[in-house]
């Protein structure tokens, strides 16, 4: 379908051209729901996405009406429908050639951020997003796929093999070039455990990434300050590290006093009127799991991870019958990871990609793959 292709390719180059895909695709999956085509009783998952739609629904419903403490938002009250990629990717996409269109989009996207950096001199190479760290979460999320779709390739076709693992390279070396810690960190300990379980003979593929980030550690001072930092004894109250470890700590405060419907307020406000440190980086806890239960409450992060259990359950059941079983576990560990240190759940450009791509997976898990590598 047209409209999937488009939704893969302006997935890393345009959120708003994602949405107004994704818009599309929603009313398409409604319209064959209607004409029961589609049944809601086999929406994978479906009544455990809607139990935390509705608990972040009532914490936000309780703030805006009974507490005052926040104004009313429509667009917060319907911040599941991205969630609903999931389905769409579920329902609406067949074959695998579409993460070849991620692919294509992503290296364009990477392409276009060396460019800006090199040439134009932006502070960092983040493509079309906002942010570079969004962009590098995104991009180890494309990694892992290319690389996965190389190696179950490699022996069954030569053409998608080598456009899996041009792909590949292209996507590592702007993951690198983002200069981002934890999209980095966590991208090659996924790869280390998708190669041990794979075939012990990758190893050497380890060996060569771990070669490549000790030069990019050496000859990138940014991403050299950066990782320092962790080990400095004269801590930077503002560094990204410090100012990550005060946001937790406060955290963990606001859900001990806040534990059924999260904080009353707007997260930076309250940390605002607590502290005198002017970090730019306080919007939120800068941790996907403690976002969710400060913003609303322990029942939400706790069926949040009750998604994600009945989630790897279900791959790990298919384990045998089709490796995209497989991708499905390492794609949802990268994403589960950066979650630790980044809000990538709330995070839209990779909420979408993730989501859309998981559901893809999981529908193409029905299929009869074997893998052979």
């Amino acid at each position: 379908m047209i409209i999937n292709n488009l939704f893969a390719l302006s997935s890393f180059i345009s959120i708003a051209a994602t949405e107004i895909c994704l818009g599309i695709l929603i009313a398409i999956l409604i319209s064959k729901i209607f004409k029961k085509e589609i049944y809601l009783r086999d929406f994978p998952f479906g009544i455990i996405f809607l139990l935390f739609i509705i608990w972040i629904d009532i914490s936000l419903i309780y703030k805006f009406f009974i507490l005052k403490t926040m104004k009313f938002s429509l667009k917060k009250l319907f911040h599941g429908w991205l969630f609903l990629s999931f389905f769409c990717g579920y329902f609406l996409v067949k074959e695998e050639k579409i993460f070849k269109f991620f692919m294509i989009s992503a290296i364009f996207s990477i392409v276009y951020g060396i460019y800006m950096q090199y040439f134009i001199q932006h502070i960092d190479v983040k493509g079309f997003y906002s942010h570079a760290l969004t962009a590098a979460n995104n991009w180890a999320l494309a990694g892992i796929i290319g690389y996965f779709l190389a190696v179950v390739n490699y022996n069954k076709n030569k053409k998608d093999f080598y456009f899996y693992l041009f792909s590949f390279l292209i996507i590592f070396a702007g993951l690198i070039f983002s200069m981002r810690r934890g999209p980095i960190l966590y991208f090659f300990l996924v790869i280390l455990m998708m190669n041990f379980f794979l075939n012990k003979k990758l190893i050497f593929v380890n060996f060569f990434i771990i070669f490549v980030m000790f030069l990019a550690y050496l000859n990138f001072p940014y991403l050299h300050k950066k990782t320092n930092e962790i080990f400095q004894k004269n801590k930077d109250v503002c560094s990204s590290t410090e100012t990550r470890i005060f946001l937790w700590k406060k955290s963990f405060e606001y859900i001990k006093k806040y534990p059924i419907f999260g904080v009353p307020e707007k997260f930076k406000k309250m940390i605002k009127k607590e502290t005198n440190i002017k970090c730019w980086i306080r919007s939120h806890p800068h941790n996907g799991f403690l976002t969710i239960a400060t913003y609303y409450g322990l029942p939400a992060v706790i069926i949040f991870l009750v998604l994600f259990g009945t989630i790897y359950i279900k791959l790990f059941e298919k384990i045998r019958d089709s490796h995209y079983s497989i991708l499905g576990i390492f794609l949802v560990t990268l994403y589960l990871l950066e979650g630790l240190t980044e809000n990538n759940f709330g995070d839209s450009e990779v909420k979408l990609f993730f989501w859309f791509s998981l559901g893809v997976i999981y529908r193409l898990i029905k299929k009869p793959y074997s893998l052979t590598i």
